[in-house]
């Protein structure tokens, strides 16, 4: 069976994807539908895309090594995408998401 893809644009909407634990994703879940997200899937959400990245890192929380968290939103003027990882990565580097 072939995969179809499918191209999403949602104007003022950053679409968020979590690629985590069972036990983080439950907590994520949660966290989001505080911010009023709207799920798209298991792991998936749409949220407005006016959120800072601070209040993002907020919701999202301590991630555990292996997690990671894209967002990716687009709008006619700009694009802005990014990941958080936990804290440390391999070698101590620090990774954050920014504008």
């Amino acid at each position: 069976m072939n995969s179809e893809h499918y191209g999403l644009r949602v104007d003022g909407k950053c679409i968020v994807i979590a690629i985590t634990s069972e036990s983080t994703l439950q907590r994520i879940f949660a966290n989001f539908i505080e911010v009023g997200a709207i799920e798209l899937g298991p792991s998936a959400w749409l949220i407005d895309d006016s959120i800072p990245i601070e209040k993002l890192h907020a919701v999202i929380g301590d991630l555990s090594d292996g997690e990671m968290v894209y967002h990716f939103a687009s709008g006619s003027d700009r694009m802005r995408s990014g990941f958080f990882v936990s804290k440390k990565s391999e070698g101590d580097n620090i990774i954050k998401s920014s504008n």
